[in-house]
């Protein structure tokens, strides 16, 4: 494989997000802490189908970086 070096650090980065991102869909996310526009902070209360619809999305996103891994030439498994 002929690979230049900002492929190979995209596909590092690629690699990076795609562990953080199987690590948050397996695990159960009670909070979220948000920030607001006008700087405000609050604590959202995660009901169950909002649970798994944001793994579910996590999975989701994890895949789609995987492709664009394969389209620069590695498999992640």
């Amino acid at each position: 494989i002929n690979m230049n070096l900002k492929d190979l650090e995209r596909a590092n980065i690629l690699v990076q997000c795609i562990k953080v991102l199987e690590t948050l869909s397996k695990i159960d996310i009670e909070y979220l802490n948000v920030k607001y526009k006008n700087g405000m902070y609050d604590s959202i209360f995660m009901k169950d189908e909002l649970k798994e619809g944001t793994q579910k999305a996590f999975e989701y996103y994890a895949d789609e970086l995987k492709a664009e891994l394969k389209d620069l030439g590695f498999y992640y498994e």
